[in-house]
């Protein structure tokens, strides 16, 4: 996946395995992690 977040000027790039499951909750929780740590944190400045 690939996350671009001009306001930010923040580029996330997430891979996985690709024979991996697909499921829905898996990619909730990765677009969970970029909205509730990431983001936070890139506009802390951390």
């Amino acid at each position: 996946m690939v996350y671009v977040i001009p306001d930010l000027q923040l580029t996330i790039v997430m891979t996985s395995d690709p024979n991996g499951t697909r499921d829905t909750g898996h990619i909730d929780a990765l677009h969970r992690l970029v909205a509730d740590l990431l983001i936070p944190a890139a506009e802390r400045g951390a």
